[in-house]
């Protein structure tokens, strides 16, 4: 999905759309669901350069993490994209 980003980007979707795609908690099934309260907040923010940061990227366990990180970039195709996160 990365590789697509930048043109994926371009494509007026929906972010709960996009999240839902890269697999990303924030709409999959049993998960935060806040894809359309994300996409009603950010819309606006879509074409334009912004620096996103995001707090808690995952990859705990055997699971490596970052589907959100790349539901962003195919949603922001003009943002700076950082992720962190801790582990134990």
């Amino acid at each position: 999905m990365m590789t697509l980003a930048p043109l994926i980007a371009l494509l007026p979707l929906r972010l709960d759309s996009v999240l839902r795609a890269s697999g990303s908690d924030k709409e999959m099934e049993g998960g935060h669901k806040f894809g359309k309260t994300y996409h009603d907040q950010f819309r606006h923010l879509k074409y334009r350069r912004i620096q996103f940061l995001e707090v808690g990227i995952g990859g705990y366990g055997h699971h490596s993490g970052g589907e959100s990180l790349a539901a962003w970039r195919c949603f922001f195709p003009f943002a700076t994209i950082i992720g962190c996160d801790i582990s134990r």
